[in-house]
Order: structure tokens, then C-alpha cells, then sequence
């Protein structure tokens, strides 16, 4: 992989292809560039692709502190600036859906649009802060490895494949915990509503067949936003339905 340093942290991506609009593909909480591959594959055809690794995540530096969702879209927004990206289409998925929404509301002129795959809670402050706390409290105690396994487990349909669930299972775990836990303190105390409602670029949003925020709702706070789903397969939906997945970003992009 490639990889920038920005103030001393390193940040790594991938790029291949070419073509305009750029696409740039955000992972999820504890994932990697590599949770985007079927689309990169598919998409790099006819457009320049970018795939990174968040701070803390895959090949990344993971230093202790600030994993915010304003430091971690400012992460994106600055390695976009140095590859010379305005305009993109980002795609993020679980946690890096709220990461592209923070993107979009801080640096406009950066992203053109922009998918959600099953995105993170974007709720209130008061019930932001409610949905995630548990997870913050249970994160720092004696056992996060198995409050972590617990979670990720979650996020799959008994009919989800297995094989690709222990995939994920092992690689999610291998993951610092204090990288786990400071990413959804940030998670926690992101003002959701207000980012999405500053979003004014067109947005399509990929549920699960379980959506974690419900689809009219979404549509309330951002009129810019098309919602569509995945029936039958669980939060990894770009995984475990990548063709449909490619399809639908690939209507949407046009």
C-alpha cells in the first residue's frame, strides 16, 4: 500500500483506475480498505478509485488519542487534498458512512456525492449519546476482546455467510482496543442530525436487511437523500451482496 504521513501518523490507501468522478471508499469501525474490494474491483474500471485505511486501522499508524469523527474526516479531507480529489463520489460503510456525512459538512467542495452502506446511528445528541455509552462503559472494562466479539456478531444474519463472518470476526478483533473504544466515544458525541442536515450533495443510502436508522427518517432530515435495501443479508451487505451493491451505487453515480 501507499501511504502518507500527516504530522507524524501514517496513512495508508490503495489507488487504481482512472476516470472522473473519484471514488473514494471509507471502511468501518475496526475494518480495513480491504471491506471495499469487490467494489474497487468492479468500480476502478471506469473511475480513479481510492480505498484507505482510517487512522488505527489496517496498515494505518494507531496512536493514542483523538478518534473523533471531525479527526477522522479531517484525516480523509487532508489525504484527499494531497492526491488531488475534489468532487469525489466517497462510499462509506458502518462508521465510515458517519465519517463520509462529517466529510461532506466540513470540506464541500471535496465530495460531489455520497453513499451510505448501512450506515452507523445518526441520531440527536441526547440519544447519540444513549445508543452508544453502553458499548463505551462495556469497551473499558475487564473483557473488551469478548464485549467486541459479542458486538460483531451482531451484525450478522444466522443466514450470512459463515466463512466470511470469521473473516471478519478475526480481523475486527485484531484491531487495538483503544482504537475500538475512542472511535465509538467519537461515535457517541457526533452531532449526527446536524452533519447530515449541512449534506446538500445527492446521497444514496444502502440498508441492511435490518436498517440501524430507519429509511423515512433519514429522507426527513436530508431531501438529497434516495433510500434503497439489500433484502435477506446482514450489515456487510457490500460483502455478502456485491453485485447488487455495485449495481445500486452504480445506478446512483449514473
Amino acid at each position: 500500500m501507499a501511504t502518507l504521513d500527516r504530522g507524524g501518523v501514517k496513512l495508508s490507501y490503495e489507488e487504481a483506475g482512472s476516470g472522473t468522478p473519484a471514488m473514494v471508499f471509507v471502511h468501518g469501525w475496526t475494518c480495513d480498505h480491504s471491506y471495499f474490494a469487490p467494489q474497487c474491483e468492479h468500480f476502478r474500471k471506469s473511475h480513479r478509485v481510492i480505498a484507505l485505511d482510517l487512522r488505527g486501522h489496517g496498515d494505518s499508524d494507531a496512536p493514542e488519542g483523538d478518534y473523533s469523527m471531525s479527526v477522522l474526516a479531517d484525516d480523509v479531507a487532508w489525504l484527499c487534498t494531497q492526491l488531488g480529489v475534489t468532487g469525489a463520489v466517497v462510499v462509506g460503510h458502518s462508521m465510515g458512512a458517519i465519517v463520509g456525512i462529517e466529510l461532506t459538512a466540513r470540506y464541500p467542495q471535496l465530495v460531489a456525492a455520497l453513499v451510505l452502506i448501512d450506515s452507523g446511528p445518526i441520531a440527536p445528541p441526547s440519544k447519540q449519546a444513549a445508543l452508544l455509552s453502553g458499548l463505551v462503559e462495556a469497551l473499558s472494562g475487564p473483557d473488551p476482546e469478548a464485549v467486541r466479539r459479542d458486538f460483531v456478531s451482531g451484525m450478522f444474519l444466522p443466514s450470512d455467510d459463515a466463512v466470511l463472518k470469521e473473516r471478519v470476526l478475526v480481523e475486527m478483533l485484531a484491531v487495538p482496543n483503544h482504537v475500538a473504544l475512542e472511535c465509538f466515544r467519537g461515535m457517541a458525541t457526533w452531532p449526527g442530525e446536524t452533519a447530515i442536515k449541512a449534506v446538500g450533495v445527492p446521497m444514496l443510502a444502502v440498508h441492511a436487511d435490518t436498517p440501524i436508522n430507519k429509511p423515512e427518517r433519514l429522507a426527513a432530515l436530508c431531501p438529497t437523500l434516495t433510500n434503497v435495501q439489500t433484502p435477506g443479508v446482514g450489515h456487510f451487505n457490500q460483502l455478502l451482496a456485491p453485485t447488487e451493491v455495485n449495481r445500486l451505487i452504480e445506478q446512483f453515480v449514473g
